[in-house]
């Protein structure tokens, strides 16, 4: 099933001679993605460097890097999700990669075979 992030809760508020409102950030929001262990298949980095990261989304978002891994490290695929594009694709894989004991969403343009079949 895929996990669905509501849009950014505003607070209106009324202050002395005008009205301020405050949102909570769209890309704080979106970096918490639903993930499961659906795929299960082996494949490795293909990307030169790519960046493990919290959530599906790279620049200017509040998904921090959990890691960084290289070309030909293996990855384990679990499923994938929708998430900003980079290099052309949209999709974004959560990946394991033994060698570093980390696991975290990857663009798909960076895995081999384009990441998982399954989605998340």
């Amino acid at each position: 099933m895929r996990a669905r992030t509501g849009a950014a809760l505003a607070a209106i508020t009324l202050a002395t001679g005008g009205l301020v409102a405050t949102t909570a950030s769209p890309a704080a929001a979106s970096c918490s993605h639903a993930h499961s262990f659906l795929d299960g298949y082996i494949g490795f980095i293909s990307g030169t460097d790519a960046a493990l990261r919290v959530g599906p989304h790279h620049t200017g978002t509040a998904c921090r890097i959990v890691d960084r891994a290289y070309y030909g490290d293996a990855a384990q695929y679990h499923c994938y999700t929708s998430g900003s594009t980079y290099n052309g694709w949209s999709t974004w894989t959560w990946v394991y990669v033994p060698s570093l004991n980390k696991s975290g969403w990857v663009n798909d343009a960076l895995l081999y075979g384009r990441g998982a079949v399954e989605e998340c």
